[in-house]
């Protein structure tokens, strides 16, 4: 009887684990006919289960809940039960049920995702609540000015990240990092910036991502010793743009093409945070310098907030530009989605990204003369990497930033030890995506007209 009862057990285990590795298995083919990449074990195990459970109760292990996110956000700051949250909290409240209520909808999260997406959103909360609340307490700190800062702007994968690297390497300036957007509390000091502890955990955390997504590195090398884009400040106000590009989230995708939402709010929150990141910094940085491809469809919500900012456009061909996107996005979509569907993705891309450039446009050529002409600079791809050194002092020169000889040295050391492709080429084709260049250019002909000719 004892014998049964083991062998039956042995067996259940066996064939819980042979259904679960069955469903841990990504599907052969996507839409365009392409195989897809394959993950560590434990991400298709993880996401497997959740497929499993989901085919067996009809429900996920873990729910969407913008009330349970803001009742465990409130526990991680320690906040008194039932005590009120500061007024401009309810702002944030907006965009966070926003994406909340595109979630819900969403059928393609995968377990991991879902597990991925709830952690940072409870975290993304905390530091919003707990920003306000220390501002209501110093409120002096919305007096700190920040003149004449830079946005690189453009459209993704243009050496954005490259050039930011760049500017790191001058520490008269200030650039922004991955751990202290993530964990700003207290405020960095300028003495311990680069010793400063929060650095080793938001290490760890990389290395984890990069543990379970291996060619994340040779495509988009993350780093908490190096500046990141400041798009991790506007996430802490519930706008996360990476979403945008893996899920369908119609309604927000709406929002930016018919300006239903105001998004103004975002970039006020947005200098808030730098605001209190600059609190502690002594003596002042001499300017300050903030990179995200996503700025590229709020030049008028960044002017409203930061009326003296000056642009750096970076322009690359779209062919390139939306096949390096889609590899970028399926990469890390094949640990938030339990199937990726490469040609709604490549179509998403490309559909977002006209966009962005339409946006950007518009508002560029409604801007006076002397606007475009004194704060607005434009950048080649191909000038930018063949040439960095020249091309950055151009950027100095057109913004009155002093280029000092440390500044210089630095910069060029960096570019000495770090070539590109460092990490491992990153190759990739608008073929699997169900685009071809043809169309590329066709939809972006105006574009590639006033911005890329001999290129």
């Amino acid at each position: 009887m004892i014998l049964n009862i083991i062998l039956f057990l042995i067996l259940s285990i066996v064939l819980f684990f042979v259904f679960l590795w069955f469903y841990s298995q990504p599907p052969s083919k996507d839409p365009t006919g392409i195989k897809y990449s394959r993950l560590p074990s434990i991400v298709l195990l993880i996401n497997g289960f959740g497929r499993l459970f989901h085919k067996l109760t009809g429900k996920h292990l873990v729910n969407f809940s913008f009330k349970n996110s803001l009742k465990e956000a409130r526990k991680n700051i320690n906040a008194v039960p039932n005590e009120k949250d500061p007024s401009n909290v309810k702002q944030c409240e907006r965009y966070f049920e926003l994406f909340h209520e595109n979630f819900k909808k969403e059928k393609s999260f995968s377990l991991l995702g879902r597990i991925a997406a709830n952690k940072a959103e409870v975290r993304d909360i905390s530091n919003a609540i707990r920003l306000m609340r220390e501002l209501n307490k110093k409120p002096e700190i919305l007096s700190i000015p920040i003149k004449k800062p830079i946005f690189i702007i453009g459209l993704p994968r243009t050496g954005s990240t490259f050039l930011y690297f760049m500017f790191g390497r001058d520490r008269s300036l200030r650039t922004t990092y991955l751990w202290e957007m993530s964990k700003p509390f207290p405020a960095p000091k300028r003495e311990n910036y680069f010793n400063d502890p929060r650095i080793q955990l938001m290490q760890s955390e990389i290395e984890q991502l990069n543990k379970l997504v291996p060619d994340m590195a040779r495509i988009h090398s993350i780093d908490a010793r190096l500046p990141e884009e400041d798009l991790g400040i506007i996430k802490i106000f519930g706008f996360n743009f990476m979403y945008l590009a893996l899920f369908k989230l119609k309604q927000i995708h709406k929002a930016l093409a018919t300006n239903s939402i105001d998004f103004k709010p975002l970039y006020h929150f947005h200098k808030m945070m730098m605001q209190w990141l600059l609190s502690s910094w002594e003596p002042p940085a001499n300017r300050v310098v903030l990179k995200s491809p996503m700025h590229t469809f709020f030049i008028e919500e960044i002017l409203s907030a930061y009326p003296d900012a000056c642009f750096v456009q970076l322009h690359r061909p779209v062919n390139e530009v939306i096949a390096s996107c889609c590899s970028l996005g399926s990469t890390l979509g094949s640990i938030y989605q339990d199937k990726i569907d490469l040609g709604r993705l490549g179509r998403s891309q490309l559909n977002l990204w006209k966009l962005g450039i339409e946006k950007s446009t518009k508002v560029r050529q409604s801007l006076p003369a002397d606007v475009q002409a004194e704060r607005f600079l434009d950048i080649k791809y191909k000038d930018l990497t063949a040439n960095p050194i020249e091309t950055i002092k151009s950027i100095y020169t057109k913004f009155d930033i002093p280029w000092t000889e440390e500044a210089e040295n630095s910069i060029i050391e960096w570019n000495q030890l770090n070539p590109q492709n460092k990490h491992g080429r990153h190759n990739y084709s608008l073929e699997p995506y169900g685009i071809d260049e043809e169309e590329c250019n066709r939809i972006f002909a105006d574009y590639n007209k006033q911005y890329l000719q001999n290129y």
